[in-house]
């Protein structure tokens, strides 16, 4: 239940003031500071994912990234958001942390255009100089795109919303595979968390700032063969070491990019400052307090002290879901990030490249000669006419590759074929599509792969 503009927590040591957005994670507040007179952001989980089943297994999970995060809060880094507090409110457990005031860099480019390379430059180097302390203590962001940079005031970044709940929730509670699409490598659809994907994600996020433009979708370039345009293509006065950078970074196996983010800063020919050591680790109490602690890194957040210890009620069994949150200052999630208008530059009028009118609630690039499409809340399939060749029927889907595609009926999933047959019955977790004749697939909380039948 949200609570209302005008309430107090903790004994009127919080009113809340608006909420700033909503996600299948968590519920996220701005809120004012009463005795300091200051804004702050406050977070807690929503009904359902306190609720859900396996929220048990989350706190266990969660107890070594707590541990590597409360080390991370020491280092008070100035391009990371800070949080101040934790707490318990009407048996919610509640975060609070730094209000940052300012667009993010996506509003910025939406509203202003292509941003000098300096000024681009400086604002990326900063969050990737975060982001190497971030690797040293074994975490990925996972979201480094532009609507979680924060710019609150000219020449300074600060990096927000940790996808820390990708790395304890199971994907089928992640929206990673629909949101900020344009951001993100194709190989972390499949879950990867490895620092190469903080390296494209924040190499795509430089592409957007000195053209203006969205990069083309990963996955698009890995199963349609489309081409990511260099970004001195859009901007002619890119220097050639930025659009090298951007492109090295944005390689599409990750593999062939560098290996760290510091290797990848030194391609931009930007020093980088030595990065300060983590604090020796802190001791947390384990048990009922953790649980307050895993709801934190659930919402994706980093802590630091001070650090009330709670407990968290024990759960009930229901099933979470994901909801869109809106662009804004800050947001309990990552929200796909809506390409800018095409480039003066380029007079051909957008009507006359539309093939299929816009008409869907959500989109999968095409593979396979179909696309899968979002009516309502309900995916089916399309052709490249735009005819309904597969109806609206499943809760989430994917691509075809190889023939099948995998489809959600319910809670789990299975796969079926061009024709909507279902060949493989609705029996897992989560899935992916089939690469290489290969589909990896989630059985009780462990991944493995299954063969195509139709092979």
């Amino acid at each position: 239940m949200a609570w209302a503009n005008g309430e107090k927590l903790q004994g009127g040591k919080y009113v809340i003031e608006k909420v700033l957005g909503e996600g299948g994670f968590g519920i996220t507040y701005r809120a004012l500071h009463v005795a300091l007179n200051q804004p702050v952001v406050i977070k807690t989980p929503n009904d359902k994912l306190q609720n859900h089943r396996e929220y048990p297994k989350f706190v266990q999970r969660f107890l070594k990234e707590g541990q590597i995060l409360a080390q991370l809060g020491q280092a008070r880094h100035p391009h990371i958001v800070r949080v101040s507090d934790l707490f318990q409110e009407n048996e919610l457990p509640c975060l609070a942390m730094d209000y940052i005031a300012g667009e993010n860099l996506f509003k910025l480019v939406e509203r202003q255009g292509k941003l000098p390379e300096t000024e681009a430059v400086e604002y990326i180097t900063q969050i990737g100089n975060a982001l190497i302390l971030v690797h040293n203590l074994g975490i990925v962001h996972r979201d480094a795109h532009p609507g979680n940079i924060m710019l609150p005031k000219a020449g300074e970044a600060v990096l927000i919303d940790f996808g820390i709940a990708g790395e304890i929730l199971p994907s089928t509670l992640t929206n990673t595979h629909h949101a900020n699409r344009a951001f993100a490598p194709y190989e972390q659809m499949s879950g990867s968390r490895k620092p190469t994907v903080d390296i494209y994600t924040l190499g795509a996020s430089l592409y957007y700032a000195v053209t203006g433009e969205s990069p083309a979708f990963a996955l698009d370039r890995k199963f349609n063969k489309a081409k990511l345009i260099p970004p001195k293509e859009h901007n002619s006065r890119l220097s050639n070491e930025v659009n090298r950078a951007i492109l090295k970074a944005m390689e599409l196996e990750a593999k062939r990019r560098p290996k760290t983010m510091k290797a990848w800063l030194d391609t931009l020919q930007i020093s980088t400052p030595p990065v300060l050591p983590p604090a020796p680790p802190l001791k947390l109490a384990v048990g009922r307090v953790l649980a307050g602690v895993a709801v934190v890194g659930i919402l994706g957040l980093v802590i630091f002290p001070p650090i009330s210890q709670i407990p968290v009620p024990q759960p009930t069994n229901t099933t979470a879901t994901n909801a869109p949150t809106p662009q804004g200052s800050q947001s309990s999630s990552p929200q796909p990030v809506v390409p800018p208008s095409p480039s003066p530059s380029y007079p051909i009028p957008v009507a006359s490249l539309i093939v299929i009118s816009p008409q869907f609630d959500d989109a999968l690039p095409f593979a396979d000669g179909l696309a899968a499409v979002k009516v309502g809340s309900k995916w089916g399939f399309i052709d490249k006419s735009g005819q309904q060749v597969i109806s609206p029927q499943f809760e989430d889907a994917w691509y075809f590759a190889d023939g099948l595609a995998p489809v959600k009926v319910g809670s789990k999933w299975g796969f079926i074929d061009k024709s909507g047959k279902q060949v493989i019955s609705p029996q897992f977790e989560d899935a992916r599509g089939f690469d290489d004749g290969l589909a990896a697939v989630e059985i009780n909380g462990k991944w493995g792969y299954i063969r195509n039948p139709l092979k």
